[in-house]
């Protein structure tokens, strides 16, 4: 898709989350901040909810261990095609290590800073409360300042807000196939969804759906139930996916 429409942006995301096990998983662990036991995966995303690119790792490791095997591979595949990049993540990749490959790629970032009492002192003014009846509706008051810590090369702006109101293996190629999942759920979503569907909510009726496959000599049906998708909006579902297709290359001339 982004080779036929290149992104002038993309912003990637970075996060971890938990993925429960169940018996003796090879590599799992207990992870006391989320108090299950499994693994510890690493996702990247875009702008877009594409998923870029993800890892199975052990059920116990920081949430930005390995960071750089999952990014890197990411930015050099945007690398010389005119995209500026910008990353974000949470206080799990405040590193300096991260800052410094980010500001060699040239990607922009915005990165959670974990509190401390010099960043609390910074913007203290915007954690009192205002004088009067408070308002009904969140507001939010934000600031930006130099700051570096001690781990740091240089200074850095930031920011602050303040608000008012072997199974192992076959565990890896499953995150690899949920990944695909996703990504095919989230094309659905985005380039193949008729105008009036509710994007998310088809995608449900059409992976879930139970169908009937009869096979011919020369091509195979599928016979699904109308009262999930119409016939009429199945059609129009093939029809946008037809419009993706890239063009047939055009036939080499002999000398």
């Amino acid at each position: 898709m982004h080779r036929r429409r290149p992104p002038r942006i993309v912003v990637l995301d970075m996060a971890s989350r938990e993925s429960p096990t169940y018996g003796k998983q090879e590599r799992s662990a207990y992870n006391g901040h989320f108090g299950c036991t499994g693994y510890h995966p690493l996702f990247v995303f875009n702008q877009l909810g594409d998923l870029e690119r993800c890892a199975l790792r052990p059920g116990n490791v920081h949430s930005a261990d390995g960071w750089r095997e999952v990014l890197e591979p990411v930015g050099s595949r945007y690398r010389g095609k005119g995209t500026r990049l910008y990353f974000r993540g949470g206080a799990a990749f405040a590193y300096p290590e991260i800052y410094e490959f980010l500001e060699v790629e040239g990607m922009g970032y915005a990165i959670r800073l974990p509190a401390t009492r010099v960043l609390q002192e910074k913007i203290g003014y915007l954690l009192k409360r205002p004088v009067g009846r408070p308002p009904h509706e969140m507001r939010r008051y934000y600031a930006s300042f130099r700051y570096q810590a001690q781990s740091w090369k240089k200074p850095s702006r930031v920011g602050g807000e303040g608000r008012v109101a072997s199974r192992r293996a076959l565990s890896a190629v499953r995150l690899q196939l949920h990944a695909l999942a996703y990504n095919l759920g989230n094309f659905v979503r985005t380039l193949a969804t008729p105008a009036g569907g509710e994007p998310w909510s088809l995608q449900e009726k059409l992976i879930k759906i139970g169908a009937k496959v009869v096979s011919y000599g020369c091509y195979v049906v599928f016979q699904m139930a109308e009262v999930a998708v119409p016939r009429q909006m199945f059609h129009d579902i093939l029809r946008l996916i037809a419009r993706l297709r890239a063009p047939p290359a055009p036939a080499c001339e002999g000398p």
